[in-house]
């Protein structure tokens, strides 16, 4: 018999285009349009302090087209017909912009469980990478309203749970996508402006997402890395680069203990993580002293997939998996052996919410979705479309 529940499959960082608007209101793809990377200056990229505004004067106001047809296509078709032929529950994806706040871009997941979701047809959530963090986050709102039977299965693939230094990479230059962008710009421009990786890392630093999957304070993965709390001082980063005080305060005070609350982590009914393994990633900051630097952090393992490790990919609650793949390679690796399917088609039912605590004892911080913020670069958190009336949603 037919299922008419929804599969909702949200991309990672970098997954979804980014596009403009021509003359004739045409979409015009920025990100990650080949012509666009190889012509136009990747300061079109940079955002206010705010997280969300285009930054003068090369910044350009940009909105989320299809997912990277050249990493999604295949495998997520693929993915719809084995739904098709199994359970015939339907698939859609959720683009998004990978540049702003996390919590924001849970919020349009929010949106979207709610239109296509009910009790009675509860939906699944499918994150890749970043993906997963927002279906993290849009989960904690459902627990919030108690209505997280809207959700039956939850699926992360490759998603930093306690995050990773690879987001310290990219904002320092460390990071192998900057290599090819600055390729792509020699080319373009024959060499003559060949962007630097400080210039590359400038542009990253004003993205609130990089900030919220730093290493998480607090986590088991901390225990032998305590000196990560030092990446959330921008004083004590080197005069060369200083991160946005702002946003480092945001992930560490606020962002980072809803992802820790045990009342927002799902229950192992609803719970599948998976991670890859077999390459190359760093796990501690080695040298404080060296914030900034590329050498600052260490301690590699091979246990993880060249992006994540894998301690940050599974979460105890659950079901396990593992892969022998690069981060890239796990978009296909659960859909080619067909275990994501699997997953999907689990029959367990989605849970009962519980009846509303009276006291909450849980140590959560004020509600990523509670009052407005002042926008500002002090102590207070950054501002937010949402809380500015500008809501993607």
């Amino acid at each position: 018999m037919p299922n008419n529940e929804t599969v909702i499959y949200v991309p990672g960082t970098g997954g979804s285009q980014l596009n403009t608007y021509g003359f004739l209101g045409e979409d015009i793809e920025a990100w990650a349009a080949w012509p666009a990377i190889s012509f136009d200056p990747f300061s079109q990229f940079s955002l206010m302090p705010d997280g969300h505004t285009p930054l003068p004067p090369d910044g350009k106001s940009l909105h989320p087209g299809d997912l990277l047809k050249d990493y999604f296509k295949g495998p997520l078709d693929a993915l719809a017909a084995q739904l098709t032929a199994t359970s015939g529950r339907k698939l859609i994806t959720l683009p998004f912009d990978w540049r702003w706040d996390i919590a924001i871009n849970s919020e349009v997941l929010f949106n979207k469980i709610n239109q296509v979701a009910t009790a009675e047809s509860p939906c699944t959530l499918v994150g890749f990478s970043q993906g997963g963090l927002l279906c993290r986050l849009a989960w904690s709102r459902l627990v919030d309203l108690g209505r997280q039977n809207l959700v039956r299965r939850l699926i992360t693939i490759g998603t930093p749970h306690q995050g990773g230094y690879s987001s310290y990479e990219a904002l320092t230059g460390k990071n192998e996508a900057f290599g090819q962008i600055q390729r792509a710009r020699a080319l373009g421009s024959l060499g003559y402006k060949e962007p630097t990786v400080r210039e590359l890392s400038a542009v990253v630093a004003t993205w609130p997402s990089i900030y919220e999957m730093l290493p998480l304070v607090g986590g088991s993965d901390a225990v032998n890395d305590p000196d990560r709390i030092k990446l959330f001082n921008a004083s004590s980063w080197n005069a060369f680069f200083r991160p946005s005080q702002a946003w480092l305060n945001w992930a560490l005070t606020v962002f980072q203990p809803v992802l820790l609350a045990s009342r927002y982590i799902p229950p192992a009914s609803v719970l599948t993580t998976a991670a890859g393994t077999g390459f190359e990633v760093n796990t501690k900051l080695v040298f404080p002293g060296s914030l900034g630097s590329f050498d600052a952090c260490g301690a590699p393992t091979n246990d993880g997939d060249g992006t994540f490790p894998v301690s940050s990919c599974l979460m105890p609650d659950g079901d396990q998996w593992v892969y022998t793949c690069r981060h890239i390679d796990l978009i296909g690796a659960p859909v080619w052996s067909g275990d994501l399917v699997n997953w999907i088609n689990d029959p367990r039912a989605a849970p009962t919410p519980p009846r509303p605590a009276i006291v909450n004892t849980q140590p959560v911080p004020p509600t990523l979705f509670g009052p407005p913020f002042p926008d500002s670069l002090g102590t207070s958190p950054p501002g937010s479309p949402c809380r500015a009336g500008k809501c993607p949603c």
